[in-house]
């Protein structure tokens, strides 16, 4: 699904850019059919060469050919627009539009103190040492908590119709007796790292 939403997204893109080329291309042409016409007019009255005339018009000429070769780019990416959609009956018929995702607020209104600081509580080596920080300390106080040791007392109640003892209760008490290891190590490290 990635790999196919990138696709689409790419020919999107590319169909975009493609129509951008095409209106500056347009652009173009349009700037060189006024210059066209002035120049025509200016060489009617003597102000200009016909040398220069036909070199203004070829560069118009070279306008038009790179405005055709603009169409042309704008058709093969909505043909492969289409092909990725298997959509091919409907592809001289996407425009792509510009239009870009709102900006989310970046909180451009607060005051340098307080973008820093929130800066600061965004950084992920920080947010990091912070937990490795909370960490520490719950195995530390969990060392401190293991020094002493835990007292188990179990009880319960049996039922067995196959023996001669039919009903038997039991009651049992356990206490680990830390006498090789007592913890003592963790127990003395330092409050934070």
């Amino acid at each position: 699904m990635r790999i196919f939403s990138n696709m689409v997204r790419n020919a999107y893109y590319q169909l975009l850019q493609a129509q951008k080329n095409r209106w500056l291309a347009q652009e173009i042409v349009d700037h060189y059919d006024v210059i066209s016409k002035a120049n025509s007019l200016r060489m009617k009255k003597g102000d200009i060469s016909e040398s220069d005339f036909l070199r203004v018009k070829m560069e118009a000429m070279r306008a038009q050919s790179d405005l055709d070769n603009a169409q042309a780019s704008v058709e093969l990416a909505q043909a492969d627009l289409a092909v990725i959609l298997r959509w091919p009956d409907k592809s001289l018929q996407f425009e792509a539009k510009e239009q870009w995702p709102e900006a989310r607020d970046t909180s451009q209104n607060l005051s340098k103190e307080e973008l820093i600081s929130k800066a600061l509580q965004q950084r992920p080596d920080l947010q990091g040492d912070k937990l490795r920080a909370e960490q520490a300390d719950r195995q530390l106080e969990l060392a401190r908590r293991l020094k002493y040791p835990d007292v188990t007392v179990t009880a319960g109640y049996a039922r067995d119709p196959s023996n001669n003892a039919l009903n038997s209760g039991f009651v049992g008490v356990s206490v680990p007796l830390p006498l090789f290891y007592q913890y003592q190590g963790e127990s003395i490290k330092p409050q934070s790292i």
